[in-house]
């Protein structure tokens, strides 16, 4: 093949902020654990797969398999999806509380948004036996399709 670059499993990205070697960094939608200290704005060698050791919001329990995210604000893995992008699974179950757990990056990027997502306000009944006005239609459509976005991003149900 004359168009294969590399395995891909080391990438060399420009760290959005300074990184400790096997800290985890979020540069756009690639996630990585770096290979050496990388000062922000530098470029650095980040691993986008493989199983790593990553700091881990305290007070959660996590089970194995469980979908990891990462929270970019507090640095850290969380099995709370509205805090940030889905990076992987737990390998192993983590306890509550501490501070570390297993998880096994996934490499891509995920096909639709993952994380935080807007708030999706509760629909309103029609009451006295009128039909819906084509904006209200609307409103019911555009409501039910961000839901369905949300679930497949998440993974819940297939694209």
């Amino acid at each position: 093949m004359k168009n294969f670059i590399q395995k891909g499993l080391v990438l060399a990205l420009l760290a959005p902020y300074a990184v400790d070697s096997g800290g985890g960094a979020l540069v756009g939608s690639i996630f990585g654990v770096a290979t050496t200290t990388v000062g922000n704005g530098e470029e650095g060698q980040f691993q986008v797969e493989g199983v790593f050791t990553l700091p881990k919001t305290e007070a959660q329990a996590w089970t194995q398999g469980q979908k990891i995210y990462w929270d970019n604000t507090n640095k850290r893995c969380d099995s709370d999806g509205t805090v940030g992008m889905l990076i992987g699974v737990a390998t192993a179950a983590a306890a509550n509380p501490t501070t570390t757990g297993t998880v096994r990056l996934n490499g891509v990027a995920p096909g639709s948004a993952e994380g935080p997502q807007a708030a999706i306000a509760d629909l309103a009944a029609i009451s006295g036996g009128e039909a819906p006005t084509e904006a209200e239609h609307n409103l019911v459509v555009a409501k039910v399709n961000a839901i369905l976005a949300a679930l497949r991003a998440r993974g819940d149900i297939a694209t």
